[in-house]
């Protein structure tokens, strides 16, 4: 669906972002308990392939990269800086790209329907031991190649919880990429999060037991493109203090077609609780005794954001140091907040250049 406002047409179809000469292939990935992810695979189309440039140039890594978003996200807010975009950058560099989706974003099941109060029920430690699991196992059987998985915000929690649940989960990776993975948080940065945290029961009340505040989602498809996008950034700058001076003004209304997005209420409840706890607190399997960063066997790379109000790095690399894990590279991103990461004109540099050269590495030791 879209809208059109002042000659612009901004949709909630990532297709729409990609560069010319590129589509995206829609895998469906199922989970061990029942859930169908949707991950998009960003490559050539055929005509443009047979007459333009090879689709693989000869310096591109041939190891797959997998882009997974955060909360309240889909795969989209990777894409939704079109050209600027550091996933888009590497798929034209030839790059294997992936763009992963949580359950909830496209509401799928083998047997249980979303207006259905049990497909909702699941927590930030079912996205670490099912989805990260079954789309990391995915591309790697598709591609025979160990994947790069960089995570965003939760999309990094998923992974590190996915360590801990799976002792050797790590090892079918070639590289974690964590883009301020939220394992400690900077605490409860707004009144209402506190106010949520000390009455519980009155927010579980609120927020229900299917999916979380539908009502955000289908506001914009109601709300003229520029004016649901300009609510957007006031509000998360009221509660989070991100600020947009640094997201090109002409892609605005490109990034809220792809945030908020359906996600389940527990979870959010889970986010509201770390929040207040200043560490993540997944509920683990009763074979797993500790939650702990100790179970990862594959390189470490962490993009830290340096004005992120949100997650809070600097006790994540003290902790990193003090373990055996292989962290190759860590980057202190000056003057940059929590969705920066994403979305600032200059990410590609900042954030894209230094991560082609560390898969170019990987690749070339693996040759």
């Amino acid at each position: 669906m879209m809208v059109l406002l002042f000659g612009q047409r901004f949709t909630t179809n990532p297709r729409d972002y990609l560069s010319e000469g590129f589509t995206l292939e829609d895998h469906h990935v199922k989970t061990r308990d029942g859930h169908i992810l949707i991950v998009h695979r960003i490559v050539r189309t055929r005509n443009y392939a047979d007459h333009n440039a090879s689709p693989s140039p000869p310096c591109a890594p041939s190891t797959p990269i997998i882009f997974q978003h955060g909360l309240m996200h889909s795969a989209g807010v990777w894409l939704a800086n079109g050209p600027r975009s550091y996933p888009m950058y590497l798929a034209t560099l030839g790059c294997d790209v992936w763009l992963g989706n949580t359950r909830g974003v496209y509401r799928l099941h083998e047997s249980i329907k979303p207006s259905n109060r049990q497909y909702w029920d699941w927590t930030l430690t079912d996205l670490g031991t099912y989805d990260f699991e079954a789309i990391v196992l995915y591309v790697e059987k598709c591609t025979a190649k160990k994947p790069v998985f960089v995570g965003h915000s939760q999309g990094g929690t998923q992974a590190l919880i996915g360590f801990q649940v799976h002792s050797d989960l790590s090892q079918h990776l070639s590289l974690f990429v964590g883009v301020c993975p939220a394992y400690y948080l900077r605490g409860s940065i707004h009144w209402i999060f506190r106010l949520a945290n000390r009455f519980p029961s009155v927010t579980r009340l609120i927020f229900g037991s299917h999916g979380f505040a539908p009502i955000t989602v289908w506001l914009r498809y109601i709300f003229p493109q520029r004016l649901y996008a300009a609510i957007g950034v006031l509000g998360v700058y009221h509660i989070f203090h991100w600020r947009n001076t640094q997201w090109p003004k002409e892609n605005m209304p490109a990034f809220f077609k792809f945030t908020p997005e359906h996600t389940s209420a527990r979870l959010v409840v889970d986010w509201l609780f770390s929040l207040h706890k200043r560490k993540i607190f997944p509920s683990l399997p009763s074979t797993v005794p500790e939650f702990s960063i100790k179970n990862i066997h594959c390189p470490v790379a962490i993009f830290a954001a340096q004005e992120d109000s949100v997650v809070d790095c600097d006790p994540l690399k003290a902790e990193l140091a003090a373990t055996s894990c292989n962290v190759v590279h860590w980057c202190d991103l000056e003057h940059y907040n929590h969705m920066d990461v994403l979305w600032a004109a200059d990410s590609i540099d900042r954030i894209g250049v230094p991560l082609l050269r560390l898969v170019q590495t990987l690749d070339s030791g693996s040759h």
